[in-house]
């Protein structure tokens, strides 16, 4: 659910700044992820599942709603992200 309680010092504390590069591992549905790439358009989002229907549905969700800083990508059953690690800020 979208609750204010850990939502808004979720936010603050990661302070999506222009040009970041942020990735969300386990985005599931991404709600969270687009919600912040809606209000931070500055700032790439990348969101990672091992659930390739809910990525694909997230995808739809975002592209419907014309969220563009979301990059949607799968990893391995074992957790193995399909770029570098240090190509995020956070």
């Amino acid at each position: 659910a979208d609750d204010p309680c850990w939502r808004d010092p979720f936010i603050e504390a990661l302070a999506p700044q222009a040009d970041e590069r942020i990735l969300d591992f386990g985005a599931g549905s991404a709600h969270r992820v687009v919600g912040l790439a809606k209000r931070f358009p500055d700032t790439s989002f990348v969101a990672i599942d091992l659930n390739r229907t809910a990525s694909k549905k997230a995808a739809k969700k975002a592209r419907a709603r014309g969220i563009q800083n979301v990059e949607f990508a799968m990893a391995d059953a074992n957790g193995r992200l399909p770029f570098a690690a240090a190509g995020f800020d956070k």
